[in-house]
């Protein structure tokens, strides 16, 4: 197949970029609203997450303030948010993938900047 044939091609993939684009530009807003929950220590701390992967709140329940050292409750504070910040990610990646149907591999090659595929 010589450059001249494979003009219409390439023509279809862009177009196919540019809608995926479009549609994860939406989807990603989309996911702004959807929350999950990471808890450590039995839920005495819990970090809410959107499916962007923003920290929305953490809560922290005040016995455990009184209990436990303030390097405890740090950690259960780190351990809260990576659990729920892997959820997120969960959800976006299987998201993303709707959309894409498994293209991100094959276009990053190619130097396309899709948000949310990195």
């Amino acid at each position: 197949m010589n450059l001249g044939e494979m003009g219409p091609m390439f023509g279809e993939l862009f177009k196919q970029v540019q809608d995926a684009q479009q549609k994860l530009g939406t989807r990603m807003e989309e996911l702004k609203g959807q929350m999950v929950v990471g808890e450590a220590g039995g839920g005495m701390v819990r970090v809410e997450v959107n499916g962007c992967r923003e920290i929305i709140s953490v809560k922290i329940d005040p016995a455990t303030l009184e209990g436990e050292g303030l390097d405890m409750v740090e950690d259960l504070v780190v351990a809260a948010c990576n659990t729920a910040l892997r959820k997120a990610e969960e959800i976006q990646k299987s998201e993303i993938g709707k959309i894409t149907g498994g293209l991100s591999g094959g276009l990053s090659g190619l130097g396309l900047d899709i948000p949310g595929m990195g």
